[in-house]
């Protein structure tokens, strides 16, 4: 039990650190605008459905990446339930992105495409690791 729940947390850990990475990636790729505050959440809603497609494509595989990675992690650290413990951390990996989605507007297709991603990636992650 012990290490299930080390996995989920690992494969958890490791998937959003793949994803803050990428991010990071995008960020200074498509830096907001000088003088755009964080906390002003209307301006960046305003740029977030004005980013350019491939700041949108290299998020959607910051999500794709982070799924498998996090999957695979899991699959690797536990014996048994890998594809069981991979969904669980596509599920986690969904709910964040629900709140994302939530809190910042995003095109129809970039929601429904980063919706769909998490769970097979991270199933996928798994089913590498036979």
């Amino acid at each position: 039990m012990g290490k299930k729940i080390s996995a989920v947390l690992i494969g958890t850990i490791a998937a959003v650190v793949i994803i803050l990475l990428v991010q990071m990636i995008v960020n200074s790729l498509y830096p907001l605008p000088t003088g755009i505050k964080q906390d002003d959440i209307e301006k960046i809603r305003a740029i977030y459905l004005n980013m350019p497609l491939a700041a949108y494509l290299l998020l959607l595989l910051a999500y794709i990446l982070g799924s498998f990675v996090g999957g695979l992690t899991a699959a690797l650290i536990s014996h048994s339930g890998k594809q069981y413990l991979a969904m669980i951390i596509g599920i986690i990996l969904l709910l964040m992105a629900v709140v994302n989605l939530f809190k910042y507007p995003h095109p129809v297709w970039f929601t429904v495409a980063s919706l769909l991603a998490f769970l097979p990636f991270a199933y996928l992650g798994a089913k590498v690791r036979k």
